[in-house]
Order: C-alpha cells, then structure tokens, then sequence
C-alpha cells in the first residue's frame, strides 16, 4: 500500500535543502504554536503529507481538530482528510475510519479525488461511507419500525380505554308488591312503597292509640270487675264519672286507631306499584346473586299465616 504511493527520492542535496526548510517551519510553528497561528499548522500538514510524513501530520493537525482551534468548515473537513489519510497510511485504520466518520458528518457527499489520491485510500473512504449509509438506513427502518410499533401500542390502549368506557355494567333489581302485604296497619303497606315517612307516621300513631285504648281497658277492668256502670265493693263515690270517662276514653281512643289503620290501608292500596324496577350503574361486574328471602303474609280459603320466599 505505501509502496504504492513511494516517490522518487530526490538527489541528496535537495533532500538536505529540503530538511533544512522543514526544521525551519517546525521550529517557526513551535515557537509560534498551533493555538497562535492554526492556519499555518494546517499549511505544514499539507507539506507534511505532500513529503509522506504521516507521524508530522498527525503532530501538525491533530491538536488543531482536538482544540477546535480552526474558524472555518473548510479548514475543519481538510483537517479530517489529511488526518484521515495519514492514519490510514500508518496502519491505524480505526482511528482513520473515526477521522472519516467524522469528515462525513460535516459533508456527507464528500469524496476523495480518485486522480489524485491512492486509489486504496479511495476505497476505504468509500467502505467507511457505505456502512455509514447503511447504518443510517438501518436506523431510519428502525426508527419507523419503533414509531409504527409505537402508533400501534397507542392504538391498542385507545381502543382499550373506549371499550372499557363503553362497557358498563348495570344491577337491575326487581320489586313485586302484594297487596296483602299492604293491607297490614302499622305502615307495613307504606315501608313496602317506600314511604318511610308515612310509614313512621302511621306506626307511631296507631301504636299510640292502641296502647291507650287497651291500657283503657285494663284500668277498666281493673278498677271496675263486672260491669262499669256500677259503684266498685268499696262504694266510693264519683265512681260512676270515673268509669265513664275512662269508658269514653277507650273508645275514643280505639275508633280513632281503627280510623288510622284502614286510612293507613288505604293510601298503601292507592299508591301501591305491583312491580318496581330499579337499575344502578356498576363500576365492576357485579358478583352472582344471592338467595334472597322475602317474609310475608300467606292468606287462602284452606290456609293462612306467614311465609318466606326465595329468589335466586
């Protein structure tokens, strides 16, 4: 390889002259340095690599690019080919493919004059471009590759969501009413409605009345065995008033009672719905159903009481 690019040796005496000019323009750009004249750095890594003084090229030019010392974008792309080629021609290929990497990144178009420089030199320029291409083409696929995976997996939790949001689960309950169940005081037929406030009203006021007109008769009882319109053993006067006050107030007390019970019968027959249907909205599926047992009166022409029911 670098026999290829072997020039003619010059004669003795203008190898000399020609050192002595070289050591002339290290010792100038040492004592100036790179950071105080960079273009001239460049300069004598252009001659250095014109004489095939590759290691000088690497000294002249590697600072340069390591400092960032060089204002333009040409000066900078120059800098990667001579440093490129002369790694390359010292057999430090990774470091050349690094520099050329790096060459293409500023100019992707970029090639090496094939009339001017070795053409194995060409070629390598050439294989560090062609896997940078395809690299790039392997990762633009795999870009779109991840972007299309991406949409999709963003699709699939969309579509997930509408289907959770659209999936709703409702609890519908059934209510049968019985009108016999109505009919019994004491705002049963009204808890059965869900009046639970007419069902207080009626409960309280019946129990009230009916607790007064049976401790009415009781005291009755008590105080006057047999019959109420007569004086008790003792012949104590004013008994007869008494008996009839208490008489007045059990009976007062008991019809106003049967008045609330069949009042209260009443509005549980009117407003009595024989079937109620309630739907509610469930966050989740609801669990199996339960058997459910419903207590209430059982009235036939053979049989009455109560009884339980099932549903299941």
């Amino acid at each position: 390889m670098a026999r290829a690019l072997r020039t003619p040796r010059p004669p003795p005496a203008f190898g000399a002259w020609k050192g002595l000019v070289v050591l002339a323009l290290l010792s100038s750009t040492a004592l100036a340095g790179p950071s105080q004249n960079p273009q001239a750095a460049l300069e004598l890594g252009k001659s250095a690599y014109a004489r095939h003084s590759y290691k000088e090229v690497e000294e002249a030019i590697a600072p340069l690019l390591k400092n960032n010392e060089l204002g333009t974008e040409e000066a900078v792309i120059e800098a990667h080919r001579l440093l490129a080629l002369s790694y390359f021609f010292l057999r430090r290929e990774a470091e050349a493919g690094k520099e050329v990497k790096a060459l293409l990144l500023l100019r992707p178009n970029f090639q090496l004059d094939a009339f001017v420089e070795s053409p194995v030199a060409v070629h390598f320029f050439e294989n560090i471009r062609n896997s940078q291409e395809q690299q790039m083409e392997d990762f633009k696929k795999r870009q779109i590759e991840e972007d299309e995976q991406l949409r999709k997996e963003e699709e699939r939790r969309r579509l997930a969501a509408r289907a959770k949001a659209e999936k709703v689960y409702i609890e519908k309950t059934v209510e049968r009413h019985s009108r016999l169940l109505a009919m019994v005081p004491f705002g049963v037929g009204q808890i059965q409605n869900g009046h639970k406030g007419l069902a207080v009203m009626f409960g309280v006021t019946e129990g009230l009345l009916g607790a007064l007109s049976l401790s009415m008769w009781i005291t009755i009882q008590q105080r006057f065995p047999g019959s109420v319109t007569q004086p008790d053993r003792d012949n104590k006067p004013g008994d007869q008033g008494l008996a009839t006050t208490l008489t007045a107030l059990q009976l007062a007390s008991g019809a106003a009672f049967w008045v609330m019970v069949v009042a209260g019968i009443i509005d549980a027959q009117v407003k009595l719905v024989p079937v109620v249907v309630r739907t509610k909205d469930l966050p989740s599926q609801p669990p199996p159903k339960k058997t459910t047992w419903i207590m209430g009166p059982i009235i036939s022409p053979s049989f009455y009481g109560i009884g339980a029911q099932g549903a299941f």
